[in-house]
């Protein structure tokens, strides 16, 4: 799909199958979240007031606080959050894993890196320093943040080039991006979290002790959610390979109540140390699932 008019507003995930570029798609998505709300998310999530500082000669007076000047017969400028660089990393986990979908539904990556990109193209042209790393069981890409349009076209090209390939061991991953997380700052994680709850939050951690403000965004297909396929199921292991047949109707018995433990797992787990947890599915638009994200972060800083 090459003409843009052709390309709807509000940007759904069973829309991009026919759109080849993931840099036209992200700015599809952002442009579609913005016509939908009433104001700017560059402005309704990060532009709080900060604090005073004292006013510079030549600078605008828009922001000087003339009721503060009378008190103290000084200029004060009003500093809003939007005015300071956060720098910002995004982690989103490539293992084999995330490229399962059901259907005719898109992937969990392929959401995943629509995601990964949309958040890239907010937060660039909001001055924000934005990173990327890409993992399964090491990190196979890291970009180091930056907040230029050549930093914007790096994040989304290596985005668009990745596939899925290998298991799941985000521990070792995470403590190995360590050394790429000095600053305090925003970490965004975009994975399935379909490791054990106790290797998730182990790897949550190392991010946590490197003064990291954590974003989990679990994103899962409908079916990993709510099992309702009937008759003789073939499964197959996209980490390891191996398989099974076996009737769905025992499936459904187990199923349910291992994915309801293992959630409350981890949500437990991430509450107790202060990571925020957002759940979506590959049917939800881009646009709800990064407002919920957006709106998350605003709290954070």
């Amino acid at each position: 799909m090459s003409d843009r008019k052709s390309i709807p507003l509000l940007l759904k995930p069973e829309h991009i199958s026919s759109i080849q570029s993931l840099n036209l798609v992200a700015k599809f998505v952002v442009e579609g979240m913005i016509a939908g709300m009433h104001k700017s998310p560059y402005h309704g999530f990060s532009s709080e007031f900060l604090e005073f500082r004292q006013y510079r000669d030549g600078e605008s007076t828009k922001n000087i606080d003339w009721r503060k000047e009378a008190k103290t017969e000084k200029s004060f400028v009003r500093v809003f959050e939007d005015e300071t660089n956060l720098t910002a990393n995004i982690l989103i986990d490539a293992s084999a894993s995330m490229g399962f979908s059901y259907g005719d539904r898109i992937s969990k990556f392929e959401y995943a890196r629509v995601l990964a990109a949309s958040l890239a193209w907010i937060l660039i042209r909001q001055r924000d320093l934005t990173g990327l790393i890409i993992f399964d069981e090491n990190i196979r890409e890291q970009i180091r943040p930056g907040s230029t349009n050549l930093k914007l076209r790096e994040i989304i090209g290596t985005l668009q080039n990745s596939e899925c390939l290998s298991r799941t061991n985000s521990p070792k991953a995470f403590s190995a991006a360590v050394p790429f997380l000095k600053k305090r700052g925003l970490t965004i994680v975009i994975s399935d979290f379909l490791e054990e709850p106790d290797s998730i939050l182990e790897a949550l951690r190392h991010l946590k002790y490197q003064n990291q403000e954590v974003v989990a965004v679990r994103v899962l297909d409908p079916l990993e959610v709510d099992f309702n396929i009937d008759g003789a199921v073939y499964l197959n292991d996209l980490e390891t390979g191996s398989k099974i047949n076996i009737d769905s109707d025992v499936i459904k018995k187990v199923y349910g109540n291992s994915f309801a433990e293992h959630k409350k797992k981890i949500v437990d787990g991430m509450h107790d140390f202060h990571t925020t947890f957002v759940e979506t599915t590959t049917e939800r638009t881009f646009a709800e699932t990064l407002q919920v994200i957006l709106n998350k972060r605003g709290r954070l800083f």
